[in-house]
């Protein structure tokens, strides 16, 4: 009897094995070919202090790791991200780093930053930690074609905008891992007292380090969502592996929303991917933030 009841379990195991087989299959060939290409635009309302309520109207596009050049890299997500900034016009343009997966200027970018400087569009960007991934002279070379590209490229400074007869600041900060943030060094030349309107920093820790209640709006990279995500919405925030890991990876910030000192900071899912070329539960993401 023993051996007749193995030999009834044997075909469920097959079943069982099969399906797991068939099921991991099509999770792999979804997360190479179709997540990576399906781009998710997101709309963001920012509610402003009274301090800032002349700015309500003010449009921002963040765009941040790019990853050109990296081997499986999908191109046509980050053009198509380009393209949908293009037809939505908005007020400011910021790149949030990481262009590049290997540290190596690549060409290509060009083709991407020109038509957004030549629409007439204001385009801002800062250093990811993988900017710094090239040899010596690469990551000045990256700032060099940035800026000739038209890129107010940030590296611990801060820049005037203006908007209907009103002035405010953006601050742009060095990578946190590869960089040198230096807040101090960034706004040396803003007035005393001022409060930025926005805060660009690659790595969403640094928040951190900015003082309470410092700005309307920080905007930070980095994480990809942890872009392969076993566990599905709505807990892929709060079990993600990013918060978990003991790698340089580690963060309490994977995506989305956060109150961080009585900062508002938005972490963006990116565009490109690194390590393997998959995404899982973590689409390629255009974020798009609105003052109200």
């Amino acid at each position: 009897m023993q051996q007749r009841g193995n030999k009834l379990k044997q075909p469920w195991l097959r079943l069982a094995a099969g399906s797991a087989t068939i099921a991991g299959g099509l999770a792999l060939s979804y997360a190479r070919y179709v997540e990576p290409y399906w781009l998710d635009q997101t709309y963001h309302q920012v509610a402003l202090t009274d301090l800032n309520k002349a700015w309500r109207g003010y449009r921002i596009a963040f765009l941040t790791d790019l990853h050109l050049g990296r081997s499986g890299q999908p191109l046509r997500t980050v053009t198509e991200a380009v393209e949908r900034t293009l037809a939505l016009r908005p007020d400011l343009v910021a790149f949030g780093g990481d262009y590049f997966g290997k540290g190596v200027w690549n060409p290509a970018m060009l083709k991407l930053l020109c038509p957004l400087v030549e629409a007439g569009l204001s385009v801002v960007g800062i250093m990811g930690n993988h900017d710094y991934f090239g040899r010596r002279h690469d990551p000045e070379r990256i700032i060099d074609n940035l800026r000739k590209a038209g890129v107010k490229l940030l590296r611990n400074q801060a820049v005037p905008i203006s908007y209907k007869g009103q002035q405010s600041w953006i601050v742009g900060l060095d990578d946190h891992h590869r960089g040198e943030p230096d807040l101090a060094e960034a706004t040396e030349n803003m007035p005393p007292g001022a409060r930025p309107l926005l805060v660009l920093a690659h790595n969403p820790d640094y928040t951190l380090e900015l003082p309470v209640n410092y700005t309307e709006l920080v905007l930070s990279g980095h994480t990809h969502g942890g872009q392969i995500n076993p566990v599905l919405p709505p807990f892929r925030e709060r079990f993600n592996w990013t918060r978990f890991t003991y790698t340089s990876h580690r963060t309490k910030y994977p995506q989305g929303w956060y109150k961080v000192n009585a900062n508002r900071l938005y972490v963006s899912r990116g565009l490109g991917m690194s390590g393997l070329p998959l995404r899982f539960n973590a689409r390629p993401e255009l974020a798009v933030f609105e003052f109200v």
